[in-house]
């Protein structure tokens, strides 16, 4: 067992323990379910989970338990990025790497020498990485967006956009203005909406002027396959306006 005589602040076991058992828990439902369901939902959510694991067990300097967390995050970071592909490689050393995770929160005990030929694994696969995704000048060649709006983006909204403009679907841009007191009811209401008949990407402040009482969005769906028309309808606000930029 660890040696806590050192420490100088108060470490709550069981409480760690509920938050590292509910993320393995969560990792392991993806990867066993239905021999595992990669959607980018789930992607997105593996490499949450593993991040969230790598910051608390870092945050009470479990070492060997944060590096094994901190190098499934690299690995999930990189497959939900389209990088890296799952191989029985992959398949083996995430399994183990949960299953080890798993042990050290029961009990956690010595697993340094397993653990880092795991851990070394992982490090391989996420170095020889491949099928990166198109550079930030290969997607504004296919796009008329505002620089300063692309440059909002996160890396993994990017990567969303760049994956939608690679599978040939219409990239619509939407501006819309809502009264301050009501937008987030409006909002929510649209980006349900949208979400029905395309992939939002993303939703942010815009620049576009507006009265004092008033605050503007620019929003980017990806429209599912003849879409687009009902995404006209969903945004509806006669108001707004609607660019198909791809």
């Amino acid at each position: 067992m660890i040696d806590f005589s050192e420490w100088k602040y108060e470490f709550n076991w069981e409480a760690f323990k509920e938050d590292a058992v509910e993320n393995i828990s969560l990792m392991k439902h993806v990867i066993y379910g239905n021999g595992g369901d990669y959607t980018a939902e789930n992607m997105n959510k593996l490499f949450k989970a593993a991040y969230s694991l790598s910051q608390i067990s870092g945050r009470h300097k479990l070492k060997i338990m944060y590096d094994l967390s901190s190098g499934l995050e690299n690995v999930f970071g990189a497959l939900r990025m389209g990088e890296i592909e799952v191989t029985a490689e992959f398949t083996s050393a995430v399994k183990e790497s949960i299953g080890l995770l798993e042990e050290m929160v029961n009990e956690y005990s010595s697993q340094a020498n397993q653990a880092g030929k795991v851990g070394a694994s992982l490090k391989g696969i996420y170095e020889n990485r491949k099928n990166r995704p198109p550079s930030k000048n290969e997607i504004m060649e296919k796009l008329h967006l505002d620089d300063n709006f692309f440059k909002s983006l996160t890396e993994y909204e990017e990567h969303r956009l760049a994956e939608n403009i690679k599978s040939g679907r219409l990239i619509m841009e939407i501006n819309v203005t809502y009264p301050i007191d009501t937008f987030d009811e409006q909002l929510t209401r649209l980006n349900t909406g949208l979400k029905q008949h395309g992939e939002l990407i993303t939703t942010l402040p815009s620049t576009k002027a507006c009265k004092e009482d008033e605050i503007s969005f620019k929003l980017l769906v990806a429209a599912f396959e003849d879409k687009g028309t009902d995404i006209i309808h969903v945004v509806g606000d006669a108001s707004a306006t609607v660019y198909a930029i791809q």
